[in-house]
């Protein structure tokens, strides 16, 4: 009778066992899907990064040009009157060529910055929108504009008195007497007199 009564515990420690090991294969596999889908998302995060990165650096009275590569879309960034940076995707890839400007390269004479599978661009007046898909058909996409196209406008002195005694006007408004009458249940004033 003893050997009967192990035969049911061994069988629930084996299912036990084949169970938490079929979870923790299963987590794995889960773990490792998630850990691919974040590198993916990582690198494409990196490239826009590096992008609008590049666009601050060379962000100067017409130092940014968007245009064609060959036959991809590309951002143009002037390095003095003699270099350039261009950035466009090749082959899977982010890529970076320096160099003096006019000069002819082939696109694979660049340097890979990160995977992308495309690089789309547009330009409305001074914001450059950009779009970087991956390799896995996931993009992500950010918008720049362009400090140097920005005029600044002072106000004039006057002006600013003018603006100065309107916002303080609206102040009164707001902090002044009530707009409605008195307040239902009396002033704070009031109930501390009684």
């Amino acid at each position: 009778m003893g050997k009967f009564r192990s035969v049911p515990v061994i069988a629930l420690c084996a299912l036990f066992l084949f169970l938490a090991s079929g979870v923790t294969l299963l987590s794995s596999s889960v773990y490792r899907e998630v850990q691919a889908s974040s590198e993916r998302r990582s690198d494409q995060r990196m490239a826009l990064s590096y992008l609008i990165s590049q666009l601050r650096a060379g962000d100067q009275a017409g130092g940014i040009t968007i245009g064609n590569y060959g036959d991809v879309d590309a951002i143009f960034i002037a390095d003095g009157a003699n270099y350039e940076t261009i950035l466009y995707c090749h082959g899977g890839y982010l890529m970076e060529l320096y160099a003096e400007k006019g000069l002819a390269f082939s696109p694979e004479d660049a340097v890979r910055i990160a995977p992308a599978r495309s690089l789309t661009i547009s330009q409305n007046a001074g914001l450059i929108h950009i779009e970087v898909e991956g390799d896995d058909g996931i993009g992500s996409q950010g918008d720049y504009l362009i400090q140097s196209n920005l005029t600044r406008i002072e106000i004039p002195p006057e002006e600013e008195q003018e603006a100065s005694q309107s916002e303080a006007q609206m102040g009164e408004l707001l902090l002044g007497e009530p707009m409605f009458g008195e307040p239902p249940f009396g002033s704070p004033n009031e109930e501390g007199a009684s």
